[in-house]
């Protein structure tokens, strides 16, 4: 099997990559395409806001809006493109096959991930094979390759709901200093926002240091006050 990859960039648009001059540089990729939705649609194409790269990332589905949603709360991550290559497989004996993977993640040490979001029941044969060609393309170049199947639904609208929080606002330091103190030897959940003094701004604050991860807790569970909370341990 022999795989070429395509990428695009706003100067350049689409041209095929020449791996032997190293990788292309992922904060200049574009899509490769954009999608639409038509009457037929399974899915209507959406723009998620992302944190890593203070603009927006294309989503073509509502599992690839929660991968998006999922990698930009990773402190690990530095940028996200979607629809980020094309890939074409020559394979002896057969027509040459293409894919467009869904996602590409690019860590802070410059891990790269291409992503293809597909859930367990939907993963047909032409899946499964586009799949593994595109995991063994990966290697060869040394970018990972990963399967998102989704989140459990509990863990799932957790995210959604500490995903509202994740501007910063002008009166979060202020709330964090009071907010890591109290919970750096465990605390619960109802504890922390009781310490609000009406105004609200300690309990958005609370909010938005479980979406960064400097308060941790169980988001497998339900978010009840007794939900335990900590300080990060790394600070």
């Amino acid at each position: 099997m022999h795989a070429t990859w395509e990428f695009a960039t706003v100067d350049d648009g689409r041209a095929r990559w020449d791996w032997r001059d190293g990788p292309p540089e992922i904060k200049s990729l574009v899509p490769v395409r954009y999608p639409s939705s038509r009457a037929r649609s399974r899915h209507v194409p959406a723009r998620a806001f992302c944190m890593a790269t203070g603009g927006y990332v294309l989503a073509e589905s509502g599992l690839e809006h929660d991968l998006v949603r999922l990698l930009d709360r990773s402190r690990a991550t530095a940028w996200l493109v979607a629809q980020p290559a094309r890939l074409r497989f020559e394979i002896e004996s057969r027509c040459p096959l293409t894919h467009i993977p869904d996602l590409v993640s690019m860590t802070v040490d410059g891990t790269a991930t291409i992503w293809d979001c597909r859930a367990e029941e939907r993963q047909d044969d032409d899946f499964r094979a586009k799949s593994a060609l595109t995991r063994v393309a990966c290697a060869v170049v040394g970018w990972r390759y990963e399967v998102f199947v989704g989140q459990p639904m509990v863990e799932r609208l957790n995210e959604r709901w500490l995903g509202g929080f994740r501007r910063p606002r002008l009166w979060h330091e202020r709330q964090r200093v009071i907010l890591l103190a109290t919970a750096r030897d465990g605390t619960t959940l109802g504890d922390l926002l009781d310490l609000d003094d009406g105004s609200g701004e300690l309990i958005s604050t609370a909010w938005h240091l479980l979406w960064t991860g400097e308060l941790k807790c169980n988001l497998a569970g339900a978010l009840r006050r007794e939900t335990a909370v900590a300080a990060r341990s790394d600070g």
